[in-house]
């Protein structure tokens, strides 16, 4: 994901179903280290450690 959005400088990529539906988006931020709040320890990742784009990504609420 991080190399579709840069090569083409977009800030987010669909994510779709396999009959081609919008789901949802990945976008940069979704991609961004998390912020560690006061008293939480240090390490934790970002988003992109989810091992889908379900996971991932941000969609309809």
């Amino acid at each position: 994901m991080i190399d579709v959005i840069t090569e083409f400088g977009v800030s987010g990529v669909p994510v779709v179903s396999d009959d081609n539906r919008v789901v949802g988006v990945i976008s940069e931020a979704d991609l961004l280290p998390m912020p560690h709040p006061a008293g939480t320890v240090y390490g934790q990742t970002s988003n992109a450690a989810a091992g889908t784009a379900g996971a991932l990504m941000t969609g309809p609420s």
